[in-house]
Formats: structure tokens, C-alpha cells, sequence
């Protein structure tokens, strides 16, 4: 393994103001962005990564 701790920030609700210009999907959706960030924490954790997770 590369690394064994994370460093994570929470995704704040400002998310949906960042640029999106990927494939013209619309406005980001902060439900969807903090369940794939969650997604993402589990993902590390179930590798062995101790993550430490920041506010928003």
C-alpha cells in the first residue's frame, strides 16, 4: 500500500457552486456529492487506511 492515513474534508453544501462544465450535466447535486464522498471515506477504510475526516 502507498499510503496508510487520509486526510478528508466533508464536502461543504457550496459544492453546487463550483464550475461544472463535465458533459454538460447540470448543476451538482450535494446529496449525491456527499453520499459519493462517504462512499469514498468507506472505500478507504475497508483498504486498512486510517482516515481522519474534517468539518465542511
Amino acid at each position: 500500500m502507498l499510503f496508510s492515513n487520509a486526510l478528508v474534508r466533508t464536502p461543504g453544501h457550496s459544492v453546487i457552486d463550483g464550475i461544472d462544465d463535465y458533459a454538460n450535466l447540470g448543476q451538482t447535486d450535494y446529496p449525491t456529492a456527499l453520499a459519493q464522498h462517504q462512499a469514498y471515506v468507506a472505500l478507504l477504510k475497508d483498504r486498512g487506511v486510517t482516515v481522519t475526516v474534517l468539518d465542511p
